[in-house]
Formats: structure tokens, sequence, C-alpha cells
């Protein structure tokens, strides 16, 4: 019995010293990560661009002709983005006076027409940020932006198809 006691007096030493030499640390791991593509850390992107198509344009009309094209783009949620439109490929064509070229003809008839920033066309829509774009947040999602065109009445023109190609650049 003097075995047992003595055995379990140094077990009981053993399990109690054993606490008392025991030490603990801690540290701190860092987690992180970056929500994008390829490293950046915002993305936009252009979903549709639908095409802008008049109705049929009559030059002795009093009133100009107006038609309207959505754009939609997806950027990352907070991203600020401007989207501008060029001046476009007709001839002589600026951002305060775009032309549609005359297609399937040995002529160059050009027929004036404009984008806007909003229904009341009284802002142009242009590619200097700051100035003639549209200024948006991205919210993660789709976002449409309206482009306004309108073609000026009484334009001496040629009949036939005319058509141009604008270049939409979304900056981010």
């Amino acid at each position: 019995m003097s075995y047992q006691i003595r055995f379990f007096s140094w077990l009981l030493v053993l399990l109690t010293s054993q606490s008392t030499f025991a030490q603990t640390i801690t540290g701190v791991l860092a987690v992180t990560a970056t929500v994008g593509s390829g490293g950046l850390t915002s993305t936009c992107a252009i979903n549709t661009a639908a095409p802008l198509v008049f109705p049929p344009y009559f030059p002795f009309n009093q009133r100009p002709d107006d038609a309207t094209s959505p754009i939609v783009i997806t950027c990352s949620l907070g991203t600020p983005y401007n989207i501008g439109l060029n001046q476009g490929q007709g001839a002589g064509a600026t951002i305060n006076h775009r032309f549609m070229t005359k297609t399937a003809s040995t002529t160059t008839g050009l027929l004036s027409y404009n984008l806007f920033l909003s229904a009341d066309h009284t802002m142009l829509f242009g590619d200097m940020i700051g100035k003639n774009t549209r200024h948006l947040l991205g919210k993660g999602l789709a976002q449409t932006t309206t482009i306004y065109g309108e073609i000026s009445a009484q334009q001496r023109i040629e009949t036939g198809a005319y058509r141009d190609y604008i270049t939409v650049t979304v900056t981010f």
C-alpha cells in the first residue's frame, strides 16, 4: 500500500508541476483578400451599347428627329467611372458637329447630327472628363446610361442610308 501511495503522490506532483512549467504565447494572423480581376481592385465592363437608330428623316420637316440608345455598364461597387463618346468617323466630325456618311454611294453625302447627355439636348456628350462625359459611381451591378441623339431639321441632303460609328470609352 505504501507503494501505491508513493506512486499516486509522485503522479500528483508530476501533473501539478507540468501546469506550472507550461507557457502560452499569442500572435496575430493577418487575413487579407483583394477583390478584382487580374490583381486590379476596380473593374468595369461595357455590357451593351445598343445602336442609336433615328426614324426616317425628311429634309423639309420643320422639327429635328430625335432618338435614344442605352449603354449598359457594370463597375465594381464604389468605383468612380466616366463614360465618354468620341466625335465619330464622319469626315470633319468634331464633338460639336458629328456627321453620318452616306452608305453605298460614290458621293460623300454627310448628314449632321449630335449626341447629348440629357433629353433637353443642352449638353453635348463628348470625351473630355469633367466637361462632357457622364460620371457615375459603380454599384456592382449593371447601370444604364441613355444617349440622346438629334438630327437637325431642314438639311439639304441626298436620299439614302447614312451611318457613323462612335467609340464608347469607360475610364475608371
